[in-house]
């Protein structure tokens, strides 16, 4: 059977070799690509939450292309900390997002000190969408300050992205740090925190289905419930990110099963894309082949994670407002990829 993205893809490419799509000398200058077997870092997160989760997928699905590429799935911090390893040459490609790839380009906010323009962007990803979940007996129904007050809520570590996006979810609510008592732990923490019942309010963002979320619903004789974000609190949310959050949902086929539902309708919710990207020293043709097995096993990687089928060729470069690293550029001017041609100046 005809895969449907590589066909997009193929016959992109032609149009943009017909078309001459791009027109600069990079697209057209003599490339052989990679040439010798390769071994670079992919930094994610801890283990067991979302980019970790991709990046082990990323890696193996590239052992079965048989590509001279091979991807190591490093554990870190978060994606605070990724723009740091890139920099400093610790690790070749990382996730975080787009916004502290801007912040880390220009070298501001916590990046502030760092060399800039050492951050270069690769693709753009999913939505790392934020799940607020407690449990089926809770007497918490809703997300609100009333409802938060006072509760054990898990926000996520410090460096995460999910602290951020918990932190101004309470800030859109109106509570402040000390209006409830907030756990900085990693996802995998609070899903242990909350099967002992020590947390009331489980809080988390990534790429769904998320394997911590489906380690915490798989417990044995527990019940968990999805909570709504009210829309005017998505609202006020995107409203202070200066629209760097957009309105997103969790969707039933993200964690049901055949034996349980643990989603009867979508769940209203917020988040931010994620972004992969590469440090500006990295050869072109490392990042070229990265970018080309990527793309060229989208189809695969959907197969073993929901999360990839949210990539489409027209939304490949969405946020992304730093430059492309050359061997990124390279390849979506080849396949003439919608939008490239801004990157391309």
């Amino acid at each position: 059977m005809k895969k449907t993205l590589s066909m997009i893809l193929v016959l992109a490419m032609c149009a943009a070799l017909l078309c001459g799509v791009g027109g600069t000398a990079l697209a057209s200058e003599e490339f052989e690509g990679l040439t010798e077997a390769t071994t670079i870092s992919l930094a994610a997160n801890p283990i067991g939450q979302s980019s970790y989760q991709q990046a082990a997928e990323i890696s193996d699905a590239f052992v079965k292309a048989g590509s001279l590429l091979t991807v190591t799935a490093e554990a870190t911090n978060g994606y605070e900390e990724n723009p740091s390893l890139v920099a400093n040459g610790e690790v070749e490609i990382a996730f975080t997002n787009n916004l502290m790839l801007a912040d880390a380009y220009n070298a501001t906010g916590v990046y502030e000190g760092m060399e800039p323009e050492q951050c270069l962007g690769v693709i753009s990803l999913s939505c790392n969408k934020t799940h607020v979940i407690v449990p089926a007996d809770s007497d918490i129904t809703e997300v609100s300050a009333d409802a938060f007050r006072g509760k054990r809520i898990g926000i996520g570590q410090v460096g995460g992205t999910s602290r951020t996006d918990a932190l101004n979810l309470m800030a859109a609510l109106g509570l402040e740090p000390d209006d409830y008592d907030g756990y900085e732990v990693k996802g995998a923490e609070q899903t242990e925190m909350m099967k002992n019942g020590q947390l009331d309010v489980f809080i988390w963002n990534g790429k769904a289905p998320i394997a911590t979320v489906i380690d915490l619903l798989s417990t044995p004789s527990m019940d968990f419930r999805f909570l709504p974000i009210p829309d005017d609190v998505i609202d006020t949310i995107i409203e202070n990110s200066d629209g760097a959050y957009t309105r997103q949902a969790l969707f039933p086929d993200y964690y049901n099963t055949e034996d349980e539902t643990f989603i009867e309708e979508d769940i209203p919710t917020y988040g931010n894309n994620a972004v992969l990207f590469a440090g500006a020293d990295v050869p072109e043709e490392v990042v070229y082949e990265f970018v080309k097995q990527f793309v060229e096993n989208l189809e695969a990687l959907g197969e073993v994670n929901a999360s990839f089928k949210e990539i489409k060729p027209e939304t490949m470069l969405e946020g992304i407002s730093v430059p492309l690293h050359p061997g990124a550029l390279r390849y979506f001017q080849e396949i003439g990829l919608p939008g490239i041609e801004a990157y391309a100046e």
